[in-house]
């Protein structure tokens, strides 16, 4: 039982959550994720994103419509590094592209992408 919450309890609260939820999850096909919160001494608002198990999420499926209508190569080797592009949001004007390289998620530029992506 809670009396108040507060940051800690927050995060009790959202793993409690995530656990009870996973199962449900699981049987249905859907992968649920419990996201950023907010919260004051009375109530806690959470971003919840369900999606269906093994399907892309919007971002990813944006820059599969990209790849293919800018004629793109999906990864290419750029100074001895592997860069396959993931995600495209059309929000981040300066760096619209994710693309990952050795593990990590990087931001690009789309002329960088254009230039060095090109079929």
């Amino acid at each position: 039982m809670y009396e108040k919450i507060d940051r800690k309890s927050t995060m009790e609260i959202r793993e409690g959550l995530q656990k009870a939820v996973t199962e449900y999850a699981k049987k249905n096909g859907l992968d649920i994720h419990f996201g950023n919160a907010s919260f004051s001494a009375n109530d806690i608002n959470f971003k919840v994103n369900a999606k269906i198990s093994g399907a892309l999420s919007q971002k990813e499926s944006i820059a599969e419509v990209m790849i293919k209508q800018k004629n793109l190569k999906k990864s290419i080797i750029y100074n001895g590094d592997k860069l396959t592009l993931v995600e495209f949001s059309s929000r981040s004007w300066k760096r619209p592209w994710v693309v990952s390289k050795n593990g990590k998620l990087w931001k690009y530029s789309a002329e960088f992408v254009l230039k060095n992506f090109k079929k």
